[in-house]
């Protein structure tokens, strides 16, 4: 099972998600479509609690707010750096 998610900014305020899975098991049609429609149903439950929590955080634009960002995140430090070039 794999999943792939791309995070589209469309302005400062919006972004986009895409959310893509993959599977190799249940190739029967018939359990594939319900194995389909399980996984829909919840990734969109999911993403519906990941915002709910996404759009009460304060401030809203995460690029005004204090923070503590450590050495795993070094990839959002280098990707706030290269956008306030």
């Amino acid at each position: 099972y794999r999943v792939i998610l791309a995070f589209v900014p469309i302005d400062d305020s919006r972004t986009l998600l895409y959310l893509r899975s993959f599977r190799r098991n249940a190739t029967w049609p018939p359990l594939g479509w319900l194995v389909d429609t399980i996984d829909r149903t919840l990734n969109r439950w999911i993403l519906g609690q990941d915002r709910k929590v996404v759009m009460s955080q304060e401030p809203p634009n995460s690029l005004q707010g204090e923070e503590v960002l450590l050495g795993s995140d070094r990839f959002i430090r280098h990707f706030r750096e290269w956008m306030s070039r």
